[in-house]
């Protein structure tokens, strides 16, 4: 497990410091930042980070519907339109320890994750 989680057994146990505490419950973007990773359409990703991190897509699909998904549960990405400079912008929120990837899509013109 990612040092940030704390586990069950952990909350009972009194040496859980006051430091693990708060980095496991820091808000989003406390110590975060803007990273352009590499990801491909159709391939699962975990969020291994131990905390939420947030996904900003910039992606282009033929056949004007792209799906983004975390943990296996679809979430509508958006409708296109036919020409290749209409892109579809998505924007999520992907938990600590859930999978997240893409279906549908054509292009990624920019894939970056807030981590």
């Amino acid at each position: 497990l990612p040092d940030a989680i704390i586990t069950t057994a952990e909350l009972v146990d009194a040496n859980v410091t006051q430091a693990k505490i708060a980095t496991a419950v820091l808000p989003l973007t406390v110590g975060q930042t803007w990273q352009s990773v590499s990801r491909s359409n159709g391939t699962t990703y975990t969020n291994s980070t131990g905390r939420a991190i947030a996904v900003a897509i910039s992606c282009w699909s033929s056949n004007q519907t792209g799906y983004f998904y975390i943990n296996g549960s679809s979430l509508f990405l958006g409708l296109g339109r036919s020409s290749y400079f209409d892109t579809l912008p998505l924007f999520a929120i992907v938990p600590a320890g859930a999978t997240y990837s893409t279906s549908g899509l054509d292009y990624i013109g920019l894939w970056m994750e807030l981590r």
